[in-house]
């Protein structure tokens, strides 16, 4: 997982397939027009399409921590809600990028107990204890089972 859309305009992206040497092609079709073509940007593309997303990094700046977090599923967060996810707790570089981001970090045993409440509006990361759950290969996004939800 490389990729999730947190809010309406934010999504947390492992970067060496997004910015830099190592990024991913990214193919565009549009309707009604044959073939297809590759943009050079990811986030020039969405912006065409009046998409815009601005990404966070999973793991921050250094690339090292970059993959071991994206290794340890930060780019497969849940998106309960736009702005509010649930994320794995170990990912420490991504839950800052994400405070930086202006997300409180809520601990799922605060919430769970009451001691802390979300807030109408507010961008929160839900961090979830999950050591024994990526060694199944998934994160909280992966592992979630369809949800009905009201249209955006």
């Amino acid at each position: 997982m490389i990729f999730t859309q947190i809010d309406r305009e934010l999504c947390i992206v492992y970067p060496p397939h997004f910015v830099g040497p190592e990024r991913l092609a990214v193919l565009h079709r549009r309707k009604r027009s044959k073939g297809v073509k590759e943009v050079p940007n990811f986030f020039a593309a969405m912006q065409a399409v009046d998409q815009p997303l601005e990404p966070i990094f999973c793991g921050g700046n250094q690339r090292t921590v970059q993959e071991r977090e994206q290794w340890a599923s930060a780019c497969n967060s849940f998106a309960v809600r736009p702005g509010v996810i649930l994320s794995y707790d170990r990912n420490d570089a991504t839950l800052g990028e994400l405070s930086g981001a202006g997300f409180r970090v809520i601990e799922e045993v605060n919430l769970l107990t009451g001691d802390e409440t979300l807030k109408d509006g507010e961008r929160a990361v839900i961090s979830i204890e999950g050591s024994e759950l990526v060694r199944g290969g998934g994160g909280p996004r992966c592992m979630t089972l369809p949800l009905r939800r009201d249209d955006l």
